[in-house]
């Protein structure tokens, strides 16, 4: 493959992956989605739709590689939540 080839190829594949997420992952959208306590499955979703196009385009490695991070998202969505810290309460240095 020719050195432009690939970095066309390459930068393709961020093409969808950043429109899906800045779109869905704005200021507000986040704040909804962790007060619905849906960020981990949201974002689960998102690398689900990502690797479906990725292995369509024939990135079979990089699309199972995602779909591994979305069962780990899963796995959060159902053991755990969000909270904000509170200023008072962090750890000095940090």
């Amino acid at each position: 493959m020719h050195h432009t080839e690939s970095k066309k190829r390459a930068r393709s594949l961020w093409e969808f992956p950043r429109t899906a997420v800045t779109s869905t992952m704005n200021q507000a959208g986040l704040q909804f989605h962790i007060e619905e306590n849906d960020y981990f499955g949201t974002l689960a979703t998102v690398l689900d739709l990502v690797s479906q196009d990725l292995h369509k385009k024939g990135h079979l490695r990089n699309a199972e590689t995602l779909l591994h991070q979305r069962d780990r998202l899963m796995c959060l969505q159902s053991e755990y939540r969000i909270e904000k810290i509170d200023s008072n309460s962090r750890i000095p240095g940090r």
